[in-house]
């Protein structure tokens, strides 16, 4: 069976400030210092396929926690967040509407805050606090995360404050069973999901956000980031290049943890993107020249033992 993921990145370059709604939509509810965001459209089509439950590998304590946080029945789209409560410690949170929502449990204790009644519940040996505000409900591993989105939304303010992240989510594509808004503080945990995917946590220093496509056999991460001319960013290197077909994946053998492709539209907008690159990293190279590769239109670095790589 092969393994293709796909990662296609679309640069926004927006100056306008995000309007915010006089009533809190869904995104509006995650909690400040979230790190990751995932919003779920759709389980019948993750549950589909076999390769997207090999590619990605949680580890047990996250398991745990989002299988248990999850209601029986649950209104999509919801969120779940992972919000660090300490130096070596996050806390998952579910966010989701009202409607068709049950409670994770009966109730064990109740507790106010803020004259939200916060209702408090154990499940294979997890606490969890769980309150109802407007609309929606929240049920989160931390009471102190649960309070911080309480007074948010008493105040009517945003948990993130940070207006590209909002300008993210109005590219996401609600079509796709998965979106994923992922921070550049979240590397380390992204290594402990994605640990056969090299390159995966190392693509943007700017909130990140991914579409996950389902084809059959393969699936895909389609998103956008932002871009800051004046910080050396690895995602620069695509800066202006024209997104196209990947044709080297059709022939990449079995057995390969991870691909990286790269479709080259400009070899000189290539090059002097990595010129700028290179300054800004403090790489020390005398001479820059892709004039050899020029006849080149795709090439491909395949991970396994070793690293190869493909040229087109």
């Amino acid at each position: 069976m092969r393994k293709t993921i796909g990662f296609f990145f679309a640069v926004l370059i927006i100056g306008c400030k995000p309007k915010i709604s006089e009533t809190l939509q869904l995104i509006d509810y995650v909690p400040q210092n979230t790190v990751i965001v995932i919003q779920l459209n759709d389980t019948v089509a993750l549950k589909s396929s076999e390769m997207l439950s090999k590619a990605y590998r949680l580890n047990k304590e996250y398991k745990n926690s989002f299988e248990n946080i999850r209601p029986k029945n649950i209104e999509l789209p919801a969120l779940y967040c992972i919000t660090p409560i300490g130096k070596n410690k996050n806390a998952v949170s579910l966010i989701t509407r009202l409607s068709a929502m049950d409670t994770l449990n009966i109730a064990e204790n109740n507790i106010s805050y803020n004259d939200i009644k916060i209702e408090i519940t154990k499940k294979q040996g997890k606490v969890f606090y769980a309150a109802k505000m407007g609309d929606f409900k929240m049920i989160s591993e931390s009471q102190l995360v649960l309070e911080n989105s309480i007074r948010n939304f008493q105040n009517n303010q945003r948990g993130i404050i940070n207006n590209e992240f909002y300008q993210l989510a109005e590219s996401m594509d609600k079509d796709l069973p998965l979106n994923f808004f992922l921070n550049p503080s979240a590397k380390k945990i992204l290594k402990e999901i994605f640990p056969i995917a090299p390159l995966f946590p190392k693509t943007s220093k700017h909130w990140l956000e991914l579409d996950l496509d389902i084809d059959g056999e393969s699936f895909s991460l389609n998103g956008a980031a932002f871009l800051n001319d004046s910080l050396p960013d690895a995602l620069s290197l695509i800066k202006n290049l024209s997104p196209r077909k990947l044709y080297i994946p059709n022939a990449v053998p079995k057995g390969f943890t991870s691909y990286l492709g790269l479709s080259i539209e400009n070899i000189q907008q290539l090059e002097d993107n990595f010129k700028n690159f290179s300054r800004k990293t403090n790489i020390p190279l005398n001479n820059i020249d892709f004039s050899s590769i020029s006849s080149v239109d795709e090439m491909g670095s395949l991970f396994k033992t070793k690293k190869a790589l493909i040229f087109q």
